[in-house]
């Protein structure tokens, strides 16, 4: 009973760092932003956004569920860019002294996101696909925030 449960465990924490985008995974992504740099924005976002849902779907069955967690975890990869790239966001504005606009703008854009991205699942109707644009709308306004902010620091 106790080698069932151990089992059970490490098969549950295994599970759950799968869902998360590897160290790797972010470095191609930030590369590729780096290296798109120079085109406008909206493109750049194009070219890089599947980056980490390629490389995830290609080592999946392509179930509705498979693809639904890899686009989980292309919106992740890009949230910890957003992250990434907010701490020097947050010092260049405190240096300023734009710290309290960039911090308005940054909830707001949050409000936002969720708002668009909530009417994305509800205007989906029923069925799986509502959670695919549901996570569509995730990436692609997380990217684009995570984007401008690499704009904004380093171009």
């Amino acid at each position: 009973m106790r080698l069932f449960i151990f089992i059970f465990a490490v098969f549950c924490a295994t599970g759950l760092r799968a869902d998360q985008p590897s160290d790797q995974e972010i470095a191609q992504l930030e590369s590729c932003v780096s290296y798109s740099s120079d085109a406008p924005l909206a493109r750049n976002v194009e070219l890089c956004r599947d980056i980490t849902f390629q490389a995830c779907i290609g080592n999946t069955t392509q179930t509705t569920l498979a693809i639904e967690n890899c686009m989980d975890r292309t919106h992740k990869a890009y949230d910890v860019l957003l992250n990434k790239w907010w701490a020097p966001m947050k010092a260049n504005a405190q240096a300023k002294g734009t710290w309290d606009q960039l911090l308005g703008r940054q909830r707001q854009w949050i409000k936002d996101r969720d708002a668009a991205c909530e009417a994305a699942y509800r205007s989906s109707g029923g069925g799986a696909s509502r959670n695919i644009d549901y996570l569509n709308c995730m990436i692609t306004r997380t990217a684009e925030r995570a984007t401008e902010f690499y704009y904004t620091l380093y171009n």
